[in-house]
Order: C-alpha cells, then sequence, then structure tokens
C-alpha cells in the first residue's frame, strides 16, 4: 500500500489528500499487531507518508517506535514537515511500457526568493535525465541532493545521473534551484528538508545567503547551505527560545585566502 503515486493523481485532482494508510515505523516483530511483521522496508513506508502530505500514521505497538524516523518528519509539535502537493507518478513513467511498474514519484515545495525545490523518490534508481520535465528552468540551474548519501553535484543533461541507492535499495532526491551561486539544502535531518512550514523566505546574492526559518520553543534546527564557488556544504543551527521566524546567514568569498609573508 506504499505505491500510492497513480491514485494521489485522481485524489489530488479532487482536492483530496492520498492517505497511505498506516505502517510500522521500525523493522521490530510487532507482537500483538494487526501483522506481525517485520517490515522490511520501514524507511519507505515513512518517507512516502510524508511526501503524500497527509496523515502520518506509525502503528508500531508499546515499545517499538522508532524514534528517529518519526523525528525526521515533523517538528518537536508534531507538525510534520510536508511538501506543497502529494507526490505523484513522474510524468516520464506513462511513456514506458509498462507504467504500472514504474514507482518515481515527485513534488516540490515552492519558497519566497528561491523558486520551486523538486523531491523525487525511485523505488529503483534509475537515470535521472527522463523526470525532468516538471522543472521550471533548464537543468544547468539546479543542483542534485542524495538524501541518503549526502552527495550534492549540479546537474545536466550532457552527464548521465543516476543517484546511489540509500540502504534500503530505494533513492530520495532533492533538485534545488541555484541562486546567485548559491543552493540552500535546509534541514537535511529531515525527510523534507525545505518545507514551507520551516523556511518563509530566502534572500541571496553573489556572496550572501540568508535563510528565514520558523521555529517553535525550544527546538535547535541545523539548517545547511553551499556555493557552488566550491561545492562545500555548510551548515548552522538555530536556537528558538520562543515560538518565532530568525535568520540564519551563510557566507562565501571567490577571493583565494591572503597568506601572511
Amino acid at each position: 500500500q506504499w505505491a500510492i503515486g497513480a491514485s494521489a493523481l485522481f485524489y489530488w485532482a479532487l482536492g483530496v489528500l492520498p492517505f497511505k494508510d498506516g505502517f510500522y515505523s521500525s523493522s521490530r516483530v510487532q507482537r500483538g499487531g494487526q501483522t506481525v511483521g517485520p517490515e522490511l522496508h520501514p524507511d519507505r513506508e515513512i518517507i512516502i507518508s510524508v511526501l503524500s502530505g497527509a496523515m502520518v500514521g506509525a502503528m508500531d505497538g508499546i515499545g517499538l517506535l522508532n524514534a528517529t524516523r518519526l523525528n525526521a518528519s515533523c517538528r518537536p509539535d508534531g507538525y510534520i514537515l510536508k511538501p506543497d502537493r502529494p507526490l505523484t507518478t513522474s510524468d516520464a513513467c506513462f511513456t514506458k511500457p509498462k507504467p504500472e511498474l514504474c514507482f518515481v514519484y515527485q513534488t516540490y515545495t515552492d519558497i519566497n526568493g528561491l523558486g520551486r525545490l523538486h523531491y523525487i523518490f525511485m523505488d529503483t534508481p534509475e537515470a535521472i535525465a527522463p523526470h525532468l520535465s516538471r522543472l521550471t528552468s533548464t537543468p544547468e540551474k539546479y543542483a542534485v541532493y542524495n538524501w541518503y548519501t549526502g552527495q550534492l553535484s549540479s546537474l545536466s543533461l550532457l552527464t548521465p545521473y543516476v543517484p546511489i541507492a540509500g540502504y534500503e535499495g530505494h533513492a530520495l532526491l532533492m533538485l534545488l534551484p541555484i541562486v546567485q551561486g548559491w543552493v540552500l539544502l535546509g534541514e537535511v535531518d529531515k525527510y523534507v528538508p525545505t518545507s514551507a512550514l520551516r523556511f518563509r523566505a530566502v534572500r541571496a546574492n553573489t556572496s550572501t545567503l540568508v535563510a528565514t526559518a520558523a521555529g517553535v520553543g525550544s527546538e535547535r534546527v541545523r539548517l545547511c547551505a553551499a556555493n557552488t564557488g566550491n561545492w562545500l556544504v555548510k551548515c548552522k543551527e538555530l536556537a528558538f527560545g520562543i515560538p518565532g521566524t530568525a535568520d540564519v546567514s551563510f557566507f562565501h568569498s571567490a577571493l583565494p585566502a591572503l597568506r601572511e609573508a
């Protein structure tokens, strides 16, 4: 029941969120549960739930829930960090001989000052090029981030990109717009690192990226960005004493470091 990309097309057209159903967040045996399990792909279960935009319903028994996975889906107050719309089957799937066997799903988030950030889930990793039709600009103006490996690289149709699978065999990718040489990776500890619930706006010039993030009381948020001048990922932590918004700034200098005589 995780393969909801095609049905999500129908439900979302009616304005209905495609609830994936409950799931087990851990691979432990669930004694006394609806099914005993174990769940062999708990990461896939929760990723699809989060990207669906609907409820995230972990059904683990007492003492069996995987807190790490659940925490990667939401803020401390339980609000789900999700995309702007539900994941749906990639357009390229419908050009294949058996589209019902193509499990490549896409969705996105829009952030003021940054544009549209895309998420791609591949149950079996394959070349990304056929699945770029929803980009709002040319591929060269995007970077691709592999959520499992942490690899960040430029995106180009001239260089075929096939993602490395995560430990369960699937891939979760982000296609991130490059603005003034900057790439916002966001809260990479979450399944949706750039949710609109977290980011309110982004301002960028060639030397500085400023992101306005929202948080709840006593929350600590680790946010990451990179500059295409060196592609080094830098992360900073925001601490929220009370609910509200705060700015985090990243800096880059194109000048070489000065050496002492």
